[in-house]
C-alpha cells in the first residue's frame, strides 16, 4: 500500500507541472506587456517639446517615437507638422501640382520642399523651375495615410535647429526666422536678411549684415561677434548646400567660404548654382557661359552662347534640372548649334543640332518636351525634324524622321505621357520602346 500511495503523489505532481509552467509563461507575457506599456507611457508623458522656446504638446503628440539599439528615433508627419514651423503642407508634386498621395510638399512662400514615399530624395526649389536634390538618412515612409520623415528630413526641409536631450527626454526646435530675429535684436542688427536663403546662414552661427550708410555687406559670426567677411561687398547671398557665400564686388561675382577663404575668384559677371549634387556652377563672362565646379576648376570654359534649356518653356516636362538633362547631359550652344557634354566636362556629341527639345505640336492639351525621364532620352532637332538621343549621344531612331514630340498630362494621376508623330502615325514613346523603338 505504501508503494502505491507514493506513486500516486508523484503522478499528481507531474500532472500539475505543465499547468504551473503555463501560468508562469502567461504571467511573464503580461509582465512584459506592462513593462513595454509603462516605458511607452513614461516616454510620452515625460517627453517635452519646445518650439522657439515655448512648450508645444500638440506638436509632441504628432511625433512617433521608436526605441532602437542606438536610442530613441523620431518620425514626423510632414504635412501635419508644417504649420508649426511656418509652412503649409500639400499632397502631391509641386512641379505638376498633382494629387499624388505618394508625394507631399511644404511651402513657406519663399521655398518649397518635396518628399516622396519610399525614397530618400528631397527636392528643394526657390523659384519653381530650378531644383536642388538632397539625400535623407532614411526613406520617407507612409503611415496612417501620411508621409513621415526622420529628424534628418525635418532639419533639411524645414531648416531648423534641432536638439534632442536623451537625459531630460526633451526636444528643442528653433526656426530659422526665430533665430535670425533673436540674434539680430541682441546684436542690434537692422535690417535682418530679406531672403529666406540668406537667413539660413544663422544655422551655421552666421548672419549677413548691412552697413546703414554705405550699403555694403559682410558676414558676422554671432558667437564671437567677429566678422568672417568684412562689410565691404556690394551684395552677399548664402548658398545653403555648401554653406558658402556668393559675393559681389565692383560688378563681379565670386564665392567665399564661411571661414573667409576665397573658393572662386571674384571675376565673373554672373554665378548660378546649376547642380548641387555635383557641385557645379554656371558662370557668365563677357556674355558667354561656362561651368566651374565647387573648387573653382573649369569644367567648361566660358566660351558658349548658352548652357541649359529654358525651364519655363518645358515647365510641364517637370525637369529636375534645366541645365542637366536625364541626370548627366549638359546641353551647350556654340556658333548657333547645340551639342552635349557630361557633368565631368567630356564632350558627348558634336555641335550638330539646330535645337534641343520640341515645341511644335499644334494639338490641343499637349505640351513641349525636351526629355523622357523614365527611359532617359533627350529630344534633339535638325532642320525642324526630330530624333531621340540617349545618355551616350546615340540616336535611337534611324534618321530625323519625327514630325513632332509632345506630352499629355493626366490631372487625376499627375502623370505625363509622351508621344511622337511620324508618317501620319502617332506612338506612345514609352510603350514603343518596350518593343524596340530602335527598329522602327
Amino acid at each position: 500500500m505504501e508503494l502505491y500511495y507514493e506513486e500516486s503523489n508523484e503522478s499528481k505532481k507531474k500532472s500539475k507541472s505543465p499547468i504551473i509552467i503555463g501560468i508562469i509563461i502567461i504571467l511573464l507575457v503580461i509582465l512584459t506587456i506592462l513593462v513595454i506599456w509603462t516605458i511607452s507611457y513614461l516616454q510620452n508623458s515625460l517627453f517635452k517639446v519646445k518650439i522657439n522656446g515655448e512648450s508645444n504638446t500638440n506638436f509632441r503628440d504628432l511625433i512617433q517615437m521608436e526605441q532602437t539599439a542606438d536610442g530613441i528615433k523620431m518620425y514626423f508627419p510632414i504635412k501635419s507638422v508644417a504649420s508649426f514651423l511656418g509652412y503649409t503642407g500639400y499632397t502631391g508634386d509641386f512641379k505638376s501640382k498633382s494629387e499624388d498621395s505618394s508625394k507631399c510638399y511644404i511651402d513657406n512662400g519663399e521655398e518649397m520642399a518635396m518628399f516622396t514615399a519610399n525614397s530618400d530624395s528631397l527636392i528643394i526649389s526657390t523659384d519653381g523651375t530650378t531644383y536642388e536634390e538632397y539625400t535623407l538618412d532614411e526613406n520617407v515612409v507612409e503611415r496612417n495615410g501620411q508621409l513621415y520623415t526622420t529628424s534628418d528630413g525635418l532639419i533639411k526641409a524645414f531648416h531648423v535647429s534641432y536638439n534632442y536631450n536623451s537625459g531630460t527626454n526633451s526636444l528643442d526646435i528653433y526656426t530659422t526666422d526665430y533665430l535670425t530675429s533673436t540674434y539680430a535684436q541682441n546684436l542690434k542688427i537692422d535690417p535682418i536678411p530679406k531672403l529666406f536663403r540668406d537667413r539660413q546662414a544663422i544655422l551655421e552661427g552666421l548672419i549677413i549684415v548691412e552697413t546703414g550708410s554705405q550699403k555694403k555687406y559682410g558676414v558676422l559670426n554671432v558667437s564671437t561677434q567677429k566678422y568672417v567677411l568684412e562689410t565691404k561687398y556690394d551684395s552677399i547671398s548664402y548658398i545653403p548646400y555648401s554653406t558658402d557665400f556668393l559675393v559681389q564686388s565692383n560688378g563681379k561675382y565670386g564665392i567665399m567660404t564661411k571661414e573667409g577663404r576665397t573658393k572662386i575668384s571674384i571675376a565673373y559677371d554672373e554665378i548660378t548654382l546649376m547642380d548641387n549634387k555635383n557641385g557645379l556652377y554656371l558662370v557668365k563672362e563677357d556674355d558667354l557661359f561656362g561651368v566651374i565646379n565647387n573648387e573653382g576648376k573649369n569644367i567648361l570654359s566660358p566660351s558658349y552662347e548658352q548652357i541649359g534649356v529654358d525651364g519655363e518653356t518645358f515647365a510641364q516636362n517637370a525637369l529636375d534640372n534645366q541645365y542637366i538633362l536625364i541626370d548627366t547631359l549638359i546641353p551647350v550652344k556654340y556658333n548657333g548649334y547645340w551639342g552635349f557634354f557630361n557633368t565631368e566636362g567630356v564632350q558627348i556629341t558634336d555641335f550638330e543640332y539646330t535645337n534641343v527639345g520640341c515645341t511644335t505640336s499644334n494639338l490641343a492639351n499637349t505640351y513641349p518636351v525636351v526629355e523622357i525621364p523614365s527611359i532617359k532620352l533627350v529630344v534633339v532637332e535638325k532642320d525642324k525634324m526630330y530624333n531621340l538621343m540617349d545618355a551616350n549621344g546615340t540616336l535611337r531612331i534611324n534618321g530625323f524622321v519625327l514630325n513632332s514630340v509632345y506630352l499629355t498630362y493626366d490631372a487625376t494621376s499627375g502623370k505625363n505621357s509622351y508621344f511622337m508623330t511620324y508618317g501620319g502615325n502617332t506612338n506612345n514613346i514609352e510603350e514603343r520602346f518596350r518593343t524596340s523603338l530602335s527598329n522602327s
